[in-house]
């Protein structure tokens, strides 16, 4: 809720944020009871699909590219979660860091947080080049 309303100011003002409230920083102040149970799930998901690779793929919001440029390095959410996968072989694959930070509004539909068709095909670009990387895909 105050991560939310944070965002919401955000827009309201239709301005890039300068300085984050210290709300913006609540998420990485998570009970580690979170982290537990997300390594737990992850674990348990990467068991299940039976040594088949398993990708987690991080979409962002339009915000969360003014957040990292703010930040200037992944959130340590993000930090976190990509240490999750790496120890447990999960293929993360975070859109916030390899798609172009100086154009992220023109990847979103107006007034909306989902993908336009130009976001759409630079995610499936990079999801692609990932998998390759991968050996995942030919």
């Amino acid at each position: 809720a105050l991560v939310n309303s944070a965002i919401e100011r955000i827009k309201a003002n239709n301005a890039p944020p300068i300085d984050f409230p210290k709300e913006i920083h609540a998420l990485e102040n998570l009970d580690p009871t979170i982290w537990e149970v997300l390594n737990h799930e992850l674990g348990h998901l990467k068991n299940s699909v039976d040594g088949k690779p398993l990708i987690l793929l991080f979409i962002p919001n339009p915000y969360d590219f003014d957040y990292r440029k703010a930040l200037g390095k992944p959130s340590l959410v993000q930090e976190k979660i990509k240490a999750t996968c790496d120890s447990l072989g999960i293929v993360y694959v975070d859109l916030l860091e390899t798609m172009p930070s100086e154009d992220a509004k023109s990847f979103y539909l107006k007034n909306d947080d989902h993908f336009n068709k130009l976001g759409d095909k630079t995610a499936t670009e990079i999801l692609i080049k990932k998998l390759r990387e991968h050996n995942i895909i030919q």
